[in-house]
């Protein structure tokens, strides 16, 4: 049987699936996990012998454009009238 994990979250959201995967290997399944392509993402599922499918952006910030929002007129995100910042 071959499997393919999948997450678009930070490391929080990718280790579980790292131990899934590891007994799901055990247990004789091909495993593959599709998360961001972040190094440390890599590292650690290479150092239990799982394939990275890289997939979206880097990093959850680089995903919603938090750059941007930090980076606004007076330095600080700020929500107007209570709402908060829209993410394009």
């Amino acid at each position: 049987m071959r499997v393919l994990l999948s997450t678009m979250g930070s490391r929080g959201d990718v280790e579980p699936l790292v131990g899934l995967a590891v007994r799901l290997r055990a247990l004789g399944t091909e495993v593959r996990v599709c998360a961001p392509p972040d190094e440390e993402f890599a590292e650690r599922l290479a150092g239990v012998g799982v394939p990275l499918v890289p997939a979206g952006a880097r990093s959850v910030t680089e995903k919603l454009g938090i750059r941007y929002v930090l980076g606004r007129p007076g330095g600080r995100p700020g929500h107007r009238h209570g709402r908060p910042p829209a993410f394009a």
